[in-house]
């Protein structure tokens, strides 16, 4: 009969704190025949308690109801799974966020087929911003993305001069939620 643990044999390591990671090489989940399936994106909800699930995805289902085929899974604390049937709501769920669903700001991002849900951060959001104050002669494209990049990643700057001159600039910047936006900025500019 075996001896109990005092007489266990110990696993021989040369350094007790060094343990080697396993290589395990995945099989790819995707074929052509899955994009039938639908195109998965993923939703983030940008709130420190996150509000009842059922509230939550009835909400957001009450907004989208007229969209077409949408489903959506809880996949863990904030983060949402969202699958629709084309690119094109896709598009729309994207480009007409950020949602609001009880109070809190709802983003919604693509799901990249080679990324995991742990290495898309949670507190992004894509938004318009409106910048006041600057002069005509600076009311820019080039201005727009200069001022855009200052604040996060820019989507997409609306043209003065293809939509006409508001006194201001509109841009759609992919920013951090979690980080205030600037209230203003120094502009150097000349005057008569």
């Amino acid at each position: 009969m075996a001896s109990s643990t005092s007489h266990r044999e110990e696993i021989p390591y040369g350094d007790d704190d060094i343990i080697e990671a396993m290589s395990v090489n995945f099989d790819t989940a995707v074929d052509f025949l899955d994009l039938d399936l639908g195109i998965d994106l993923l939703g983030f909800l940008i709130a420190d308690i996150e509000p009842g699930v059922g509230g939550v995805k009835a909400t957001l289902l009450g907004i989208w109801r007229n969209f077409g085929q949408i489903r959506i899974i809880r996949a863990k604390k904030n983060v949402y799974s969202i699958r629709v049937g084309s690119e094109k709501l896709a598009r729309r769920l994207i480009d007409g966020g950020p949602w609001n669903v009880k109070g809190f700001c709802f983003s919604i991002r693509h799901w990249p087929l080679y990324h995991s849900l742990d290495d898309i951060l949670p507190v992004r959001a894509s938004s318009w911003v409106q910048a006041h104050g600057i002069p005509k002669e600076m009311l820019s494209l080039n201005n727009g993305r200069k001022l855009g990049s200052m604040l996060g990643s820019v989507l997409e700057v609306e043209d003065p001069a293809k939509v006409g001159y508001r006194g201001y600039l509109r841009l759609r910047i992919d920013l951090d939620v979690c980080r205030p936006l600037p209230t203003s900025c120094l502009l150097p500019h000349r005057s008569n």
